[in-house]
């Protein structure tokens, strides 16, 4: 699975970590990331890497604090990773660095969701100016809606 921007790791209809560990089960889960992290660790060159307990402890580290990711946006992480978009390992790797790996793609997949917010404001904006154009258009005032409401509102 080719994950070229974090705005489509975040977009694909991948489930969510914790809803892969609820329908496939916790061993898939794990085996889907200790295959994703092995593949990271191994594509380094480095002379201190991670023992197998380190491995176990990273796995169950995601799995209970980024439970909300999504197999895609651990891909794109970590391939953004392997070509240093979020810095250069110096001679070793390990859990601190790969969580400041996913950090930083929180920081992406943070303007990610925030676009998504502007453009769905935008789009609930001119929705709600259509409405108000039509009903202007048939001539019919808003002011016999939004008393009533006002008034429910302001009661207590």
């Amino acid at each position: 699975m080719k994950v070229p921007t974090a705005k489509i790791a975040f977009e694909l209809n991948t489930p969510q970590l914790s809803i892969l560990k609820k329908d496939a089960g916790e061993n898939i889960l794990r085996a889907f990331l200790v295959e994703a992290l092995s593949d990271l660790i191994m594509f380094f060159n480095v002379g201190k890497t991670m023992n197998q307990q380190q491995l176990v402890q990273v796995v169950e580290l995601i799995t209970d604090n980024y439970y909300f990711l999504r197999p895609s946006e651990l891909k794109y992480c970590f391939n953004q990773a392997k070509i240093g978009k979020y810095g250069k390992l110096y001679d070793r790797i390990d859990g601190s660095i790969i969580f400041e790996w996913i950090e930083k793609y929180l920081l992406e997949r943070d303007e990610v969701i925030f676009q998504k917010n502007i453009v769905l404001q935008k789009q609930t904006t001119q929705e709600n100016i259509n409405v108000f154009e039509s009903l202007s258009k048939l001539n019919i005032d808003l002011k016999q809606f939004v008393e009533p409401v006002k008034k429910e509102v302001y009661k207590n």
